[in-house]
């Protein structure tokens, strides 16, 4: 039991320092039509949103890419078979997009846009 804990708080620590924001999303950002919902945090080496960090025992594993004008986590989830995106599109230097895709190529999948700004 106590190697199966060890197993497992060692792949946090891994995915945890897998992820690596790009310097344009560094910083604090809330959604600008509803503050009152939570605010994201991103460091040189973490995603953070105001309830907690992103990480959860209901995911098996976050990993992120780095694309053109997008940051994206993909998520696999223990109670889903296919991994979702969660995606961040800079719009500006102070304005963020963020939407949630089971596609990261099909726009069509996208749900509702939030609009995020710095803060």
């Amino acid at each position: 039991m106590k190697k199966w804990i060890l197993y497992i708080s060692f792949a946090f620590i891994l995915t945890a320092c897998s992820i690596k924001p790009p310097d344009w999303i560094i910083g604090k950002w809330y959604n600008s039509t509803n503050p009152s919902e939570p605010e994201w945090i991103f460091t040189k080496d973490s995603v953070m949103n105001k309830q907690g960090t992103i990480k959860s025992e209901f995911f098996i594993d976050w990993t992120d890419k780095n694309l053109e004008n997008k940051y994206v986590l993909q998520a696999s989830h223990v109670l889903e078979s296919e991994p979702h995106y969660e995606i961040f599109e800079r719009i500006s230097a102070d304005t963020i997009l963020y939407y949630i895709s089971s596609d990261l190529k099909d726009e069509d999948a996208e749900k509702e846009k939030i609009k995020l700004i710095r803060k």
